[in-house]
């Protein structure tokens, strides 16, 4: 049992039960930690980081002024937690008859594309049937009309004075028939 390799182990072991084993595994446990603090720290600046440059062109002021970034892809509003959709009317949607009104109030674009609507007569509905329609949209700061028709579907919630009609999701208006005022870049919501 006089082994090489087997003393060997066995030095070691007594060597590692001693006082110069508790330093090694205390430096050994430091340098772990330093590792995990540092990459916690590197995955936190760039959380920081994505989360600042998602922010910083979409809100001016109290209310959301929404810049085409990433014309497919839905974001999430900081302020109330909802889904903000490219070409929005009123970024973040609304919820209420009161809601749209707070909101116009503080945004001229979205005041001008309201101002025949009812609010005491408001109310909010589902769409029952699927149907196509032309909706608004917002594109700079001004509002056009689509030139295709685009799906309501099943479920959706929309809001309605009786006369105009809007989805509660992204405040663009709705229309049954074609409308004049139409981008001439010809970018517009794809139809869905």
């Amino acid at each position: 049992m006089n082994h090489p390799r087997y003393r060997a182990r066995r030095n070691l072991a007594r060597k590692s039960s001693g006082l110069g084993g508790i330093v090694v595994r205390a430096t050994i446990f430091l340098v772990l930690a330093a590792f995990c603090v540092a990459g916690i720290r590197w995955i936190s600046s760039r959380s920081q980081t994505s989360h600042q440059f998602r922010q910083s062109p979409s809100f001016t002021g109290s209310v959301a002024s929404y810049v085409l970034e990433a014309p497919h892809a839905p974001k999430i509003q900081s302020r109330n937690r909802r889904l903000v959709y490219p070409y929005s009317v009123v970024p973040g949607g609304v919820a209420s008859a009161e809601e749209l009104r707070e909101v116009a109030a503080h945004d001229s674009v979205v005041a001008k594309h309201y101002s025949g609507f009812n609010y005491h007569r408001a109310r909010l509905i589902e769409v029952k049937q699927p149907r196509k329609v032309y909706l608004s949209y917002r594109l700079h700061n001004k509002i056009y009309w689509t030139v295709q028709q685009a799906s309501l579907h099943p479920g959706e919630k929309l809001l309605t004075d009786g006369s105009l009609t809007a989805r509660a999701r992204c405040g663009n208006q709705v229309s049954v028939l074609p409308q004049t005022e139409t981008s001439p870049e010809q970018l517009e919501p794809a139809s869905s």
